[in-house]
């Protein structure tokens, strides 16, 4: 079982009494004993450190195929920050985009714990970038759909806007 040792960089309790957590993450673990204290779970951690990242001319030519990506899905995104793209492109070890990419894509958390759990930068860029290519395929096409349905509400104004003045 592997995780992230993180700090806690902020704490606030939601208008529905749940409380959030904002988290920085600070190295990867492997998951030890469990024991409980109290109502409080315990657990034994122990740092699982990244593979060495090669420089391998593979490598670079991924980071640049997930940096392309991850630009174009900023752009169709609205939530995300067009600055994201100048962080990203910015970025020059394999590990650190791999980890940017998948905080920000939309993935559900198993998809996100492979990603944690691979020990290669290059494997973990790999599938970010597999990631990256579903999401791109789905924000065009709702793109795409959005698109078709605007000129259809157009044409539709168009014609009883004509209808009208007739």
């Amino acid at each position: 079982d592997i995780g992230t040792a993180s700090r806690i960089l902020r704490l606030f309790k939601a208008p529905d009494g749940s409380l959030n957590l904002i988290l920085q993450g600070a190295f990867r673990v492997k998951l030890g004993a469990i024991r409980e204290a109290g109502n409080v779970l315990m657990a034994a951690v122990k740092p699982h450190p990244e593979a060495e990242v090669s420089d391998s001319i593979a490598a670079e030519a991924l980071m640049r195929n997930v940096v392309d990506q991850f630009r174009r899905l900023v752009q169709l995104t609205p939530y995300l920050s067009d600055e994201l793209q100048t962080v990203a492109t910015e970025i020059e070890n394999p590990l650190q985009l791999a980890y940017l990419a998948a905080a920000l894509i939309r993935m559900d958390k198993n998809t996100k714990q492979e990603i944690l759990v691979l020990d290669k930068p290059e494997d973990k860029l790999r599938k970010v970038h597999s990631v990256l290519q579903r999401e791109l395929e789905i924000l065009e096409l709702g793109s795409k759909i959005q698109s078709e349905a605007q000129t259809e509400i157009s044409k539709s104004q168009r014609e009883y806007f004509l209808r009208e003045q007739l």
